[in-house]
C-alpha cells in the first residue's frame, strides 16, 4: 500500500490551508478504503498499539546494545522489520 501525500511549501497561504485540508481528507478516504472506517476509537486503538511495539523494539534494540542476546545480525534485522 502506497500514498503520496503533497504537503504544500507555503503553509501560510490561504489556498495551502484548502489544499492541505483536503488532502488530508484524500489520505483518510485511501485509508479508510483499506481498512474500513475509521472512527475515534480506532484510532486511538491503533496508536496504542503502535506506541506498545515502538517500545518493544526499544526494549529489543536496548538488549542488543548490552549484549544481553546472542542474536545473529539477520535474526535481529529480521525482528525489526517485522513490524512494518
Amino acid at each position: 500500500m502506497h500514498f503520496n501525500l503533497m504537503v504544500p511549501t507555503n503553509l501560510d497561504s490561504e489556498h495551502s490551508r484548502h489544499y492541505l485540508k483536503a488532502e488530508i481528507e484524500r489520505f483518510k478516504e485511501f485509508l479508510e478504503s483499506h481498512s474500513g472506517r475509521m472512527t475515534p476509537e480506532r484510532l486511538k486503538a491503533s496508536i496504542q498499539l503502535f506506541n506498545r511495539i515502538r517500545e518493544k523494539i526499544g526494549e529489543i534494540y536496548t538488549r542488543r546494545r548490552k549484549g544481553l542476546t546472542s542474536w545473529s545480525s539477520g535474526f535481529f534485522a529480521q525482528i525489526i522489520r517485522a513490524d512494518t
